[in-house]
């Protein structure tokens, strides 16, 4: 999940001419490709940029790192939880009640997607945590109405 102005995929640094990821969009966005010989030539020219995309990258392996880290060792519960606590952060806005709220449409088979589980088993966690008054579902966005909680169910 991005925003504005981040990159995705690989940046063609080590001879590989052909893209190898995949991404879907799930609101209205622009992409903008940059050729590899404005990069090469931006890099050269201006060292800053080259220190730019290298922070970049590492700043993705690290976010990598952590949702590995905090997702699959889990029952499909924690790993939803967890999932729902960061898409939260990142991207919530607040519900009229002043509670965290995500503020896109996703599919469960997209939300099994993100924590490697089927959407049969993102469904029967949902209803579980719906059930412990963890979360809501209204006009099909999702309410955390206990973040401590799902902070709690995470870690488990």
């Amino acid at each position: 999940m991005l925003e504005s102005w981040e990159f995705f995929g690989s940046l063609a640094f080590v001879g590989e001419p052909v893209q190898r990821t995949t991404v879907e969009a799930v609101a209205d966005c622009r992409v903008v490709k940059v050729p590899r010989i404005f990069l090469d030539r931006a890099m050269r020219l201006r060292p800053e940029v080259a220190f730019r995309a290298l922070t970049l990258m590492e700043h993705r392996l690290v976010q990598h790192e952590e949702l590995a880290g905090c997702l699959l060792p889990r029952r499909t519960e924690a790993r939803l939880a967890a999932l729902l606590t960061i898409l939260a952060d990142k991207y919530g806005t607040r519900s009229g009640g002043q509670r965290p709220m995500i503020d896109m449409r996703l599919t469960q088979r997209e939300l099994g997607a993100m924590i490697g589980s089927t959407r049969e088993s993102v469904s029967m966690a949902m209803n579980d945590l719906r059930r412990r008054w963890a979360i809501d579902v209204q006009r099909g966005r999702l309410i955390l109405l206990s973040p401590e909680h799902l902070a709690e169910i995470s870690r488990r």
